[in-house]
């Protein structure tokens, strides 16, 4: 009886790893898993599958069927330590949590998903990335993407990008300089909280809107070296808590441009003397 229950357990045990780590092909060393008319990245189940660089392509063909390859699976490169480099494809739009995670061989990787949504951070554990690279036509960046990679010391976000998620680049203490581009429309709470090095922002948001899903959290929150925080011609909105907190700032120009400055923008900026509000705004929050 004893034996036919270890049995049935090593079978069930046996079942369920190859059940996780079940895959249907793999391709150049890259191995997928079918999922109705896509294909999602996965791992053969030993840990350390992937190492060096690795660049997914953004179509793989299987007995004559392409594939989009449209996500990366949960732990799919988890462990792999002799990763490397990772080039992440353009149709990419869902990375599952752990997908990364111990990765710490990991120096860089190049971004060219174009709207992406990650399931918790991407990269956990991954402290030697110090190059992340956006493709031209990269229009998402999403929450959590890059937090934490203190090893980062420049990035620049392409003009496509159109919505940083929050606390994308959280705690990337590197960043001495950060340039938003003029068409992103949303930008999360937190997206650059923590970030001690930087020094200066050049924002040139038109028209932005702090989205606070992930917390009531300004967007530059302890960031205590920002002295200087500059607003593009063009801007007409200043976002809710955009530079609250920002006690190191000793001057800010309002473009002429500015309709609105919302609530709780220059929150806590202890430093400023005085301020000019130019005559086209019509709405000036709390």
């Amino acid at each position: 009886m004893k034996k036919c229950i270890r049995g049935l357990l090593l079978f069930l045990a046996a079942g369920y790893v190859a059940g996780t780590y079940a895959y249907d092909f793999q391709v150049d060393g890259i191995y997928y898993t079918i999922v109705g008319e896509t294909v999602e990245v996965d791992n053969d189940g030993s840990r350390i599958a992937y190492s060096g660089e690795v660049v997914i392509p953004p179509l793989v063909t299987y007995n004559g069927e392409i594939y989009p390859v449209t996500s990366i699976g949960s732990s799919a490169f988890s462990g792999c330590t002799g990763l490397t480099s990772v080039t992440i494809p353009s149709l990419v739009t869902s990375i599952e949590g752990s997908a990364f995670s111990g990765c710490t061989g990991l120096t860089s990787v190049t971004w060219n998903a174009r709207n992406c949504s990650s399931n918790g951070v991407p990269f956990p554990y991954c402290p030697n990335i110090s190059t992340f690279t956006f493709g031209e036509s990269v229009e998402q960046i999403p929450a959590n993407l890059c937090r934490n990679m203190s090893k980062l010391t420049s990035i620049t976000i392409p003009e496509s990008v159109t919505s940083i998620g929050g606390s994308a680049f959280e705690g990337c203490t590197g960043l001495t300089s950060v340039t938003i581009p003029e068409g992103v429309t949303s930008i999360g709470s937190s997206a650059f909280s923590g970030c001690t090095g930087l020094t200066s922002v050049q924002w040139n948001a038109r028209n932005c809107s702090r989205e606070s899903s992930y917390g009531n959290y300004g967007v530059f929150s302890n960031c205590p070296n920002i002295s200087t925080f500059t607003f593009g011609d063009s801007v007409e909105k200043i976002p809710s808590d955009l530079c609250s907190g920002l006690s190191g700032l000793a001057s800010v120009t309002i473009p002429e441009a500015v309709r609105s400055i919302d609530d709780s923008a220059f929150k806590g900026c202890t430093g400023l003397t005085s301020v000019t509000i130019p005559e086209g705004v019509r709405s000036i929050g709390t």
